[in-house]
């Protein structure tokens, strides 16, 4: 886990525009009779994330201060919350696959402290936000825990005063 966190108070990674792109880590290598042998070459390999930050300049001063001074012009690893199938979650580890793009002034924002900045850059996860081998064994746990949740809150007994 890296030492440096991602600062609270700036926005997270807008959703527009946002994905990520897991490793493929199968090597396929195709034979005489048309059809590839596969090996595994590794477990789930890093993450790539695709993100944009809209913001307004205060924030978009912090932004460039902790790219270019906290990170050291983004080579040290932070940790930050990013948004996956799993929700929302602090992700460790994280790094610039390379320098922010922008920033950009959005053309429909106001001037002054109106004004939203646009950044985008490309995040590389180490460990990718996906489900355990030990939470596949129970698939249906997955599926409807949303359903337990409900349940449970609503049904569950009161204790006795």
């Amino acid at each position: 886990m890296a030492d440096i966190n991602y600062p609270e108070l700036l926005p997270r990674p807008f959703r527009q525009g946002y994905g990520l792109q897991h490793t493929d880590n199968v090597l396929r290598i195709p034979l005489g009779n048309g059809r590839p042998r596969k090996e595994i070459l590794h477990g789930p390999g890093p993450t790539t994330v695709s993100v944009r930050l809209r913001m307004h300049p205060r924030f978009a001063q912090v932004f460039e201060g902790f790219y270019w001074h906290t990170l050291h012009s983004g080579v040290l690893p932070f940790n930050m919350r990013l948004l996956s199938p799993l929700g929302v979650q602090w992700c460790e580890s994280v790094e610039f696959l390379a320098r922010y793009d922008g920033p950009t002034p959005l053309p429909e924002s106001r001037g002054g402290e109106g004004r939203v900045w646009e950044f985008s850059a490309q995040l590389l996860i180490p460990k990718p936000p996906i489900v355990t081998a030990e939470d596949m064994l129970y698939p249906e746990e997955i599926i409807y825990s949303d359903l337990f949740d409900r349940t449970m809150n609503k049904y569950w007994p009161k204790p006795i005063r």
